[in-house]
């Protein structure tokens, strides 16, 4: 019986030591994710947004967790938690840099409006024009039209 004992706890140490090297301890944030769909049990997903966070998943379920202070950002690479930011920029695991990531959703800034615009009055030259009295006697002066 003692045995038994002595090797349970052995095993138990042994799956606890092999559980803390492929699955990075990190505060859990309840949000169950679809993103695990397909995906074999334990695999680790890089989060899309967040850097030091990834996405546990386990029984097509994913879960989101959050690297410890000591080691904030999560390497796709290698599946753990490390300390290097540059682990952020790496997409395909041979050192290939990621673009920033793509809004889904358009910005929602307020349109920009113009301000109002004058239409343009052409302008007539009056160069060389007389303007003279018609031949009454009212004091109305006519002005002749620019053809």
């Amino acid at each position: 019986m003692r045995t038994l004992v002595v090797l349970s706890m052995l095993l138990c140490a042994v799956s606890a030591f092999r559980l803390n090297e492929i699955r990075p301890l990190g505060r859990l944030n309840a949000s169950p994710r679809s993103d695990c769909l397909g995906v074999p049990n334990g695999a680790q997903l890089p989060h899309p947004v967040n850097c030091n966070q990834f996405i546990l998943c386990e029984n097509n379920i994913g879960l989101t967790l959050t690297c410890r202070s000591s080691h904030p950002h999560f390497d796709r690479c290698s599946g753990r938690c490390v300390d290097d930011i540059l682990v952020c920029m790496i997409t395909d695991c041979n050192g290939a840099p990621t673009p920033p990531p793509t809004p889904t959703d358009p910005p929602t800034d307020p349109p920009v409006t113009q301000p109002p615009t004058t239409p343009e009055i052409p302008t007539v030259s009056t160069e060389g024009v007389t303007i003279e009295p018609e031949p009454t006697t009212t004091t109305r002066f006519v002005v002749p039209t620019v053809p």
